[in-house]
C-alpha cells in the first residue's frame, strides 16, 4: 500500500481510511467489535456560572490564495485590504481546469480552505458568538504546499516576493478574522505551514516573523500590541495580558515549528539552538507568572507526545523496545510546561485537525484520574477540510476568575465547501462526558476511563471516537477502535517511556530496558 508524503504529515485521518484494506488492519493485528454508537450524556454539572465569559477558539484553517490561479496576479499586486473585493469577483476563465492541474503538480492530497469556506466558517462562529471575551487560532493559516503553488504561479519570484506573498496570505487571515470579531482581540499562533521558507522550515528572526509581527499585533489589540512587536520577530512568540475580567491571567503564544522533530533552518540544516532558545524563554516568562500569582494559557499549534499514526506507518516496535515517533525532537517543551501545573490552566493546540484532548504530566508519575499537577490540553478541530473531516470550530465559556474552561461545544458543517452549508453543533463536553468543567482533574479523569478501555467500546470511547474526525464520526470512529490501545495511551503518556509502560504493561517495559 502506498501512503503520500503530504497524507503522511498530520492526522490520523489518512490511515484511519487505508485502514479499511484487510491488508492493514491484519499488519495492525487489532481487533474490533463495530458496536453502534451511542452517547451516555448527562446533565450538565453547572459549576460557578457567574464569572463565565463567551469565548471562540479555531484551529488549522490553511487558507489557500491560489484556489482560483487566474487571480493570483491581482492578489499579489494589491494590498491584503483588496483582497475580499478580488476575490468576491467571479472566477476566472479556467479556474477548475487550472486548479486541478496545481493540486496535481503539487500532489495535493485534498482541498484546503478557499474563500468561499473561509467566509462561511467565520459568519458561522460569529452567529453564535457574536462579541466573545476573545478568539484564538492556533496556528496554520496557510494553504498546504505554499512554496509548490507560488513557484507554480511564479516560477522566477525571488525569496523577497515569495515571502510577502506568504505575509500577506497569513495577513489577509488576520485581517478578516478581526472584521469579523471587531471589539474582541484576536490571538494568533503561528503553524508549520506559516514560514518564510517552506513547510517545517524557518530561522529565527526571519523576514516572515518581522512581516506577521504587525498584523498579530493588530488582532492582539493595544494591550498586547507592544510586546508583540517586540517579542514576535524573533521566533514568533509572545506573551499578554488577557481581557478583563480575566485579571491576573495571561496567555503565552509560542510558534513551535522549532520543537518539531521535522523541524529545519531556512538552509536545511537542523538548528537545535533556536529550539532551546524558546524553551528558554518559555521558562522565563512562566516563572515570572508564577512569582506574580498569575494563571497562564499556553498556545501553540505542534502538541507534544507520540505521534501514533507515524509510529504506525514506521512499523515502529514499541513493546519489542523500539521507541515509537514524537512530534517533538525532545522532551524539553513538554518538561517544562508540566514544571508549572497549576500555574498553567490551559494548552491549545491544533495541528492534526481532529478533535482531541491530551494531559500534560510528569514524565515519570503514575496516571491517576486526579489531576494533581497535571495540565489539560485541548486539540482544536481544523477549518480545513483536507484530512476528510468536516470544517468544525469550538465555543467556549471561560471562569474569568480561575481562568478555568468551564465548557465548549464543536459546531460542525454539513459539508466540505462552505456553499450553502448549515452549522450545527456536534457536541458539547459537559453533557457528552457527564464532567463539570475543562479543568485538569476532568480531563485527567476522561483520559483513564479512555486508556483503561482497551477495546475502545465503552460508552466514552464510542462517543470519543465519534466525535473525533468532526462529520465523519461514524466511519473514522470505527475504524479509529481498530488500533484504540496505540491512541488511547498517548492521550496521557507525552513521553516515550510512560506510553511504552501504558501500551505494553510493566514487565515489557523492564524486559525490554527501554529508557527513551
Amino acid at each position: 500500500m502506498t501512503l503520500s508524503i503530504a497524507a503522511m504529515r498530520v492526522s490520523f485521518l489518512p490511515v484511519l481510511k487505508s485502514l479499511k484494506s484487510a491488508w492493514m488492519i491484519i499488519f495492525l493485528g487489532l481487533a474490533a467489535a463495530f458496536m453502534p454508537l451511542s452517547s451516555y450524556a448527562a446533565v450538565h454539572a453547572g459549576g460557578d456560572t457567574s464569572s463565565a465569559r463567551p469565548v471562540v477558539i479555531l484551529s488549522d484553517i490553511h487558507f489557500d490564495p491560489f484556489h482560483d490561479p487566474g487571480k493570483f496576479k491581482q492578489l499579489q499586486a494589491a494590498p491584503v485590504s483588496r483582497w475580499a473585493s478580488i476575490l468576491d469577483a467571479a472566477p476566472a476563465p479556467g479556474q477548475a481546469r487550472q486548479f486541478a492541474a496545481m493540486q496535481s503538480a503539487c500532489n495535493a492530497s485534498g482541498v484546503d480552505t478557499d474563500w468561499t469556506l473561509l467566509k462561511s466558517s467565520l459568519e458561522a462562529a460569529s452567529q453564535r458568538q457574536p462579541s466573545p471575551l476573545f478568539v484564538t487560532l492556533s496556528g496554520d493559516l496557510t494553504v498546504h504546499q505554499f512554496s509548490c503553488r507560488f513557484h507554480r504561479m511564479d516560477p522566477s519570484g525571488s525569496d523577497t516576493a515569495y515571502i510577502d506573498f506568504a505575509v500577506k496570505t497569513a495577513s489577509f487571515v488576520a485581517l478578516e478574522l478581526k472584521r469579523t470579531f471587531p471589539h474582541s482581540p484576536v490571538y494568533i499562533a503561528l503553524g508549520n505551514n506559516d514560514s518564510s521558507c517552506g513547510d517545517y522550515r524557518e530561522s529565527p528572526g526571519s523576514l516572515y516573523f518581522q512581516g506577521m509581527a504587525k498584523a498579530v499585533a493588530m488582532d492582539a489589540g493595544r494591550a498586547g500590541r507592544t510586546e508583540i512587536l517586540s517579542e514576535f520577530p524573533h521566533q514568533g512568540d509572545y506573551d499578554v495580558p488577557l481581557p478583563s475580567p480575566m485579571e491576573h491571567t495571561r496567555l503565552i503564544v509560542l510558534q513551535d515549528i522549532f520543537q518539531s522533530s521535522n523541524y529545519s533552518a531556512c538552509d536545511g540544516k537542523p538548528d537545535p539552538s533556536a529550539a532551546k532558545q524558546q524553551v528558554q524563554w518559555l521558562l522565563h516568562r512562566l516563572a515570572v507568572a508564577r512569582a506574580h500569582g498569575e494563571h497562564v494559557w499556553v498556545m501553540s499549534h505542534i502538541p507534544p507526545g507520540v505521534f501514533v499514526y507515524q509510529t504506525i506507518k514506521a512499523h515502529r516496535n514499541v513493546c519489542g523496545g523500539q521507541a515509537p515517533e514524537m512530534f517533538y525532537s525532545s522532551g524539553a517543551m513538554a518538561d517544562t510546561l508540566e514544571k508549572f501545573a497549576g500555574t498553567v490552566r490551559l494548552v491549545i493546540m491544533g495541528h492534526t485537525h481532529d478533535d482531541e484532548v491530551r494531559l500534560l504530566k510528569p514524565a515519570n508519575a503514575a496516571l491517576t484520574g486526579s489531576g494533581s499537577g497535571e495540565i489539560p490540553v485541548k486539540l482544536v478541530p481544523s477549518i480545513t477540510p483536507l484530512h476528510g473531516n468536516n470544517p468544525a470550530f469550538v465555543t467556549g465559556k471561560v471562569n474569568a476568575r480561575t481562568a478555568t474552561l468551564m465548557d465548549y461545544t464543536v459546531w460542525v458543517a454539513s459539508n466540505k465547501t462552505g456553499a450553502g452549508t448549515q452549522w450545527k453543533p456536534e457536541y458539547t463536553w459537559s453533557k457528552a462526558y457527564d464532567l463539570p468543567d475543562f479543568s485538569a482533574a476532568s480531563v485527567a479523569k476522561l483520559v483513564m476511563r479512555l486508556q483503561d478501555d482497551r477495546h475502545g467500546s465503552s460508552a466514552a470511547s464510542r462517543d470519543y471516537e465519534q466525535w473525533f474526525a468532526p462529520g465523519e464520526g461514524k466511519t473514522m470512529g470505527m475504524l479509529l477502535r481498530l488500533f484504540w490501545p496505540s491512541y488511547a495511551c498517548s492521550l496521557g503518556h507525552m513521553h516515550a517511556a510512560g506510553y511504552r509502560q501504558c501500551l505494553c504493561g510493566v514487565a515489557a517495559t523492564k524486559k525490554s530496558g527501554f529508557r527513551h
